[in-house]
């Protein structure tokens, strides 16, 4: 016996400048391994693990050059946190798959305008999953 974990994000994007409507994706599928460590406890443990590393490591060469001194309460969305974690989960195994299809017209009209400050200036979400 052994888990799964799939992970799906569909955004459906419209530009104010006129360009065909996108629908951009990002997929992870991962397998624990037979009757051994489940995917669940791989996929937090080594991102926790990482995250502990970039902490110990910040300052040396490991880390980057530019990267920046971490202090406090820190999300994954700093740069300094995800470039230094992604290459390091995709030698882990656990690496999304992203994908960009154009759209022949135009969203529904149910998309809505993004909230302020989240996402790229212009562009309207109609429909996330996780």
């Amino acid at each position: 016996e052994r888990d799964a974990v799939f992970m799906e994000h569909r955004l459906h994007v419209a530009f104010p400048d006129g360009r065909p409507s996108e629908v951009r994706s990002s997929s992870l599928v991962s397998y624990g391994t037979p009757d051994g460590v489940s995917s669940m406890s791989r996929s937090v443990g080594i991102t926790a693990a990482l995250g502990v590393q970039r902490l110990l490591e910040q300052g040396s060469a490991s880390s980057g050059p530019d990267a920046e001194p971490l202090a406090g309460v820190l999300r994954p969305t700093l740069p300094t946190i995800y470039e230094y974690c992604l290459p390091r989960l995709a030698e882990e195994g656990f690496a999304f798959e992203e994908g960009i299809e154009r759209e022949a017209s135009a969203p529904s009209t149910a998309a809505t305008p993004m909230p302020a400050g989240r996402g790229t200036p212009g562009f309207r979400a109609a429909s996330a999953a996780a």
